[in-house]
């Protein structure tokens, strides 16, 4: 479709916020424009056609038409997901900390249907209830920081260059990556992060997410995948976040 009829897109509810009487002012991740702001109008109205396609987190196909300033309109729209309704709150938990995530690194406009797609997958493991929370939103941002050439270095010690053994090894976000034990004994900093996490982290790293939703994890590693995703990303930010830290603290607490 052309520019002045509008164009169509799958797109998933990143954000969403009232406005006025009864509209919605949406960040939407699309397929094919990357991450743009969208105004659904009256949306908020309980006969709304719009109503269900721009609830939080739905993937859907939308038609979107230009608007005054850079908020486009949000003309129709269908749900393309398997989202079903009555989500526990760590899902729904899961599903706030994938969307802040994705807002917080994806660049306004820049089309990434790569990223996209890395999003929907996270987001229907999620829906689906298959692996732990945490663990969906830890393969989800953490692929998305490898995606985007932010990985953190997990096969040699960042401070020796030695490859790691098969041992607990350190992470520390301000260096980039993993500390082998002697580097680690030498100057102390980060996190400890055992053979199980790396091996984890690897995977996540050549996008094997077969293989990665087929590994059982337990409190312990799932702790660690989080605690690296959440240093990784506020060392890359420069700033907190808030909803991974809401997930983590659901989680015990393993290190100080």
């Amino acid at each position: 479709m052309t520019a002045r009829t509008g164009v169509t897109d799958e797109a998933i509810v990143l954000r969403r916020v009232d406005y006025g009487e009864a509209d919605r002012v949406l960040t939407l991740l699309t397929k094919e424009r990357g991450k743009l702001g969208a105004l659904a109008k009256g949306a908020r109205k309980p006969s709304s056609a719009l109503s269900t396609v721009t609830d939080l987190f739905v993937h859907g196909r939308f038609q979107l038409v230009p608007g005054r300033g850079d908020l486009e309109i949000v003309t129709h729209g269908e749900v393309l997901g398997t989202r079903e309704p009555g989500q526990p709150y760590d899902v729904l938990l899961g599903a706030g900390a994938c969307a802040e995530v994705v807002d917080r690194l994806m660049v306004d406009r820049f089309p990434d249907p790569g990223a996209f797609l890395l999003v929907a997958s996270a987001l229907d493991v999620l829906w689906s209830r298959a692996r732990p929370p945490a663990a969906s939103v830890a393969w989800c941002g953490l692929s998305l920081l490898v995606h985007l050439g932010y990985a953190p270095i997990l096969d040699r010690c960042v401070r020796c260059h030695e490859v790691l053994s098969a041992r607990t090894s350190w992470y520390a976000a301000r260096l980039g990556g993993l500390v082998c034990d002697s580097c680690h004994a030498a100057a102390p900093g980060g996190f400890p992060v055992d053979v199980r996490t790396q091996k984890l982290l690897r995977l996540i790293a050549k996008g094997d997410a077969a293989t990665f939703f087929r590994v059982r994890t337990d409190d312990i590693v799932t702790v660690q995948l989080l605690d690296v995703l959440t240093d990784a990303l506020e060392e890359h930010l420069h700033s907190a976040l808030h909803a991974l830290p809401m997930l983590r603290a659901r989680l015990p607490r393993m290190h100080a």
